[in-house]
């Protein structure tokens, strides 16, 4: 017996032409560029990752389990491979109101962006003031699979934040700086295409 199960692609992918079509109606004299906007977190809660070894060897780590951690803001241009990104304390709106305003900052004159991001309570937030050069559009919820930011976050931790062991909270600074500013053009594009 054949079954036929029809695919219906969520609204967040079907609408993202129209969507991107208004905000060139209303900003006409701007080239309208589309990021993706995430944040992970990562610190003294091990990261594991998949590591090749002998057959019959069991991989040995140290695994810490403290509580100092930080937050890598980001966000990605796929088409064009760009990226902007911070690392902040914590979840919450202030610190998500100084990523909007260093990534407004950042935005070249001719252009305005639509940021694609989730409604996590510190994107929805009322207290935030969202700069003129930025228009913001909420995916739908529970659908991570439409940003595809979080498998950048995927291929952060298991190349370059796994495994590792800090002692205090600049080394977890560091350490994700250094992995963000490790992301190449080629990078942030192929993200996109998995």
């Amino acid at each position: 017996m054949l079954i036929f199960i029809a695919y219906c692609p969520p609204k967040g992918i079907t609408l993202l032409p129209k969507i991107i079509a208004n905000v060139k109606k209303k900003k006409t004299n701007k080239n309208v560029v589309v990021y993706y906007q995430d944040e992970t977190r990562y610190g003294q809660k091990a990261i594991t990752a998949g590591v090749w070894s002998p057959k019959g060897i069991r991989p040995e780590y140290k695994n810490q389990n403290g509580f100092l951690n930080s937050w890598i803001y980001g966000a990605i241009n796929i088409e064009r491979g760009e990226k902007f990104g911070l690392v902040l304390p914590t979840l919450d709106s202030t610190n998500m109101q100084i990523f909007l305003d260093s990534f407004s900052r950042n935005i070249k004159k001719n252009e305005h962006i639509l940021l694609i991001l989730d409604g996590s309570k510190a994107h929805a937030n009322h207290k935030i003031i969202i700069p003129k050069n930025i228009t913001l559009h909420f995916l739908p919820p529970y659908s991570p699979q439409l940003n595809p930011i979080e498998r950048l976050w995927s291929y952060l931790k298991r190349n370059y934040l796994s495994f590792k062991l800090y002692d205090k909270m600049d080394d977890i600074i560091q350490s994700g700086s250094d992995a963000w500013n490790k992301l190449t053009v080629e990078i942030v594009k192929n993200i996109g295409i998995a």
